[in-house]
């Protein structure tokens, strides 16, 4: 089966000469993405090196750039926690409630209320 482009360059494309070579490529591209033996497969020509560095540049890029972000966030709200903790515990020791200390029971006071005497 073939198919022709038109347009100012027609070409005509063999579609199984096509699908063949994407098939190899996809192949060589999960090989080279799973290998764990780096430097078995490495481009040779200067099309596929930069295609190589592009990706490898891009890769750090879409790691790195979101970090910074994700800690300031963090960071952010974290502080705000703080202060919020702070800001509570000021409030419970500057309130004007009237603090009664717990009364003070003895042993006998305490097994009496359990044995129902009192």
């Amino acid at each position: 089966m073939e198919i022709t482009l038109a347009g100012t360059l027609s070409k005509t494309i063999n579609v199984r000469m096509l699908t063949q070579y994407l098939w190899k490529r996809l192949k060589s591209a999960a090989y080279l993405l799973c290998s764990c033996r780096y430097g078995d497969m490495v481009p040779h020509t200067i099309a596929g090196k930069v295609v190589g560095g592009l990706c490898s540049l891009s890769g750090v890029l879409v790691i790195a750039l979101p970090v910074p972000v994700i800690v300031s966030n963090f960071s952010r709200i974290y502080h705000q926690s703080q202060r919020s903790d702070k800001r509570k515990a000021q409030q419970v020791c500057a309130s004007p409630v009237l603090y009664s200390p717990p009364p003070r029971v003895c042993r006998w006071t305490i097994t009496a209320r359990m044995r129902g005497l009192e």
